[in-house]
C-alpha cells in the first residue's frame, strides 16, 4: 500500500519474501505488468530454503499513472506453481492543473507557411513555501517553446511550429523540466493533428500560349 503519491512523483519500495513451506522454493523471476513498475533489484533463479527471505525492491513511476486510486500487479514466477500476485495499491494526486489541457490537439492544417501559436496554462497547488519549478523546455524538431512564468503556481507556455511540418497524422511529445520537489518528474504535454501541406493542384503542366494573340502591352497570355 502506497497511500497518496504526488503525480509525477518516483517513489521507491521494497517488500520481503520468505519461504513458510517445508521444501525449497526456486523463484526464477520477478515481473511486472505496468510501465509505471521497474523492479531496481531482485534476484533470479533463487533457490530459497524453507523459513530463508530475499529482498525485492521496486520502483513506481505516478507519471504513467491517471490521477485517482490505482492498483498495479508485481507477479513472482516460482518453479512449478502458478504466478503469485503482489498488489502495489494508492492514490495519485494531482498537484497541475492545465488548460487546455495536457493534449493540445491541433485539428487538421497545412503546416507550410502561415505560422501559429498556441498557449498552455498551467498552474500548481503546491505551496508558496515549496514552489515548483518549471524550466523553459529545448526546442525539438518540429516546435520552439517559450516558457512565461506569471507568478509562482502559474505558468504560460507557448508553443510555435518549425515549418514546413511534415505532412501526415502529428503525434509528438513534449517535456517541461521541473525543480522544487524531490523526484518530481517533467510536465508532459502531448501535441496532437493532420498536417495536409497545401490542397492546391494544377491541371495541366503545359502552359499553351498563342504567340498570334498579342496583348495590348506586348504580353501574351494563356489558361491553366
Amino acid at each position: 500500500q502506497m497511500g497518496q503519491i504526488l503525480d509525477r512523483e518516483q517513489r521507491d519500495f521494497s517488500f520481503r519474501l520468505k519461504n513458510i513451506q517445508v521444501t525449497p522454493l526456486k523463484l526464477q523471476q520477478v515481473r511486472v505488468t505496468c510501465p509505471c513498475l521497474q523492479i531496481l533489484e531482485a534476484p533470479l533463479d533463487l533457490q530459497l530454503t524453507p523459513g530463508e527471505e530475499c529482498l525485492i525492491r521496486g520502483r513506481l513511476d505516478a507519471g504513467k499513472l491517471s490521477a485517482g486510486k490505482f492498483s498495479r500487479l508485481i507477479l513472482l514466477e516460482f518453479e512449478g506453481f502458478e504466478p503469485q500476485p503482489v498488489f502495489v495499491s494508492g492514490e495519485s494526486v494531482s498537484m497541475l492543473e492545465i488548460e487546455p489541457g495536457s493534449v493540445l490537439d491541433l485539428g487538421t492544417f497545412a503546416g507550410v507557411e502561415v505560422s501559429w501559436t498556441r498557449k498552455v496554462r498551467i498552474r500548481s497547488r503546491f505551496t508558496a513555501e515549496k514552489p515548483l519549478e518549471l524550466l523553459e523546455p529545448v526546442a525539438d524538431r518540429y516546435f520552439e517553446y517559450e516558457l512565461h512564468c506569471q507568478d509562482a503556481s502559474e505558468y504560460e507556455l507557448t508553443v510555435r511550429p518549425k515549418l514546413p511540418l511534415p505532412q501526415g497524422i502529428l503525434r509528438h511529445t513534449m517535456q517541461i523540466p521541473t525543480r522544487g520537489i524531490d523526484r518530481y518528474g517533467p510536465v508532459e504535454l502531448r501535441i496532437t493533428g493532420t498536417v495536409t501541406g497545401w490542397l492546391l493542384a494544377v491541371r495541366g503542366r503545359i502552359l499553351p500560349v498563342d504567340l498570334k494573340q498579342k496583348q495590348a502591352d506586348g504580353g501574351y497570355s494563356g489558361e491553366v
